[in-house]
């Protein structure tokens, strides 16, 4: 302690008889016998700076904040007439809220860090980490999905009746309002909530628990662009073997088969962007649907080749003209049934899954 003594001098700060492992408001009423010291409080304030990191396949964020914590320590008091900067070296001399991020995959050594202390014994520590936590959302309203984190702050030894935390509020960069990421990973919207400012539940936890939500609103235009508009194009695309005559089955079949293997290439490429979950996805019934819309023409096609019609030889010209007019009208009459069910698909589709991402997000 010696050492700690020689070394806070250095720095104007005086700790003779100081006792790092006494809270400051414990150590205020050790002087008043009888008396009942109430829990430490340790103000909590964040401020986002940047999500350095999204990764969809692993459902993880990184995100980096300042942390700034305040407590008062009359131990500290001094003469000086304006804030010590305590260095890192001198901070194991010190009390300090031992806090740890729950549900942290991982947090990096704080960048950067620094420690005043006002003449009256105010402590402002301020500190930019680093942190990589698990994020949830519901992709059953994909691309309308809304992202959702917590940052959950924790004492690792002092319990609700040793310290207690106090939200002074948050603040966010204004460039997260315009994040870009790679596919169809883009943030144009972000909205955080502080729920209660604290959650605390004495009878079921001893120890009190500080968090704050974060939410991201995924941007539809790209998933729109990238894989819904592509889809519809390959859909309207294999309609176009209605328009060559009865006889090109080979040619209808073939453009009809193509149109299923880029469609499965798309549903690939969109999978692969994605995390596997075990519930069906917004997108998969989009798909789902393109699919059975491809099939069905596929089945029209074959079903066609194997009607018997008469030979053209047997019949005059009349009734000639007549056959190949009705079979336009059923080409057509058959497109305005494709056209008109996935017309209604889509019309009853599309409110359905953003009405439901209005009701997740609340």
């Amino acid at each position: 302690m010696a050492g700690c003594e020689k070394l806070a001098g250095a720095f104007n700060l005086s700790i003779r008889g100081y006792d790092p492992g006494v809270t400051p408001i414990v150590a205020e009423y050790i002087k008043k016998p009888g008396k009942i010291a109430p829990p430490q409080e340790v103000a909590l304030s964040l401020y986002i700076q940047h999500i350095s990191k999204l990764s969809e396949m692993e459902m993880e964020i990184t995100i980096s904040f300042y942390l700034r914590l305040q407590w008062l320590d009359r131990r500290l008091k001094s003469k000086t007439n304006r804030p010590i900067r305590v260095p890192k070296g001198v901070l194991h001399c010190l009390w300090l809220p031992d806090i740890y991020f729950m549900e942290a995959k991982s947090t990096g050594e704080p960048e950067a860090s620094v420690f005043h202390v006002d003449p009256d014994g105010k402590i402002i520590w301020s500190r930019l980490i680093s942190l990589a936590t698990r994020y949830e959302n519901d992709l059953h309203v994909f691309p309308f999905d809304t992202l959702s984190t917590r940052v959950q702050l924790e004492s690792y030894s002092y319990g609700n009746n040793t310290l207690t935390f106090k939200w002074l509020g948050y603040m966010y960069s204004p460039s997260l309002s315009s994040i870009d990421f790679k596919a169809h990973s883009a943030i144009h919207g972000i909205s955080m909530k502080d729920y209660s400012r604290m959650s605390i539940d004495p009878e079921d936890s001893l120890f009190q628990i500080a968090w704050l939500e974060l939410k991201l609103r995924r941007s539809p235009l790209i998933a729109l662009i990238s894989i819904y508009i592509p889809a519809l194009m390959i859909v309207m695309a294999s309609w176009l073997a209605f328009l060559l005559p009865d006889s090109e089955t080979a040619a209808k079949l073939g453009i009809g088969i193509t149109s299923l293997l880029s469609l499965i290439t798309l549903t690939s490429y969109a999978d692969s962007k994605l995390p596997k979950v075990s519930y069906f996805r917004g997108h998969d019934l989009f798909f789902g649907f393109s699919f059975a819309m491809m099939f069905s023409s596929c089945v029209v096609h074959v079903r066609r080749k194997f009607t018997i019609l008469p030979r053209s030889s047997m019949l005059d010209q009349s009734k000639v003209s007549e056959m190949n007019c009705k079979l336009r009208i059923r080409s057509f009459s058959t497109v305005s049934v494709f056209v008109f069910s996935l017309l209604v698909f889509n019309i009853v589709y599309w409110p359905v899954v953003i009405s439901m991402s209005q009701y997740a997000s609340d």
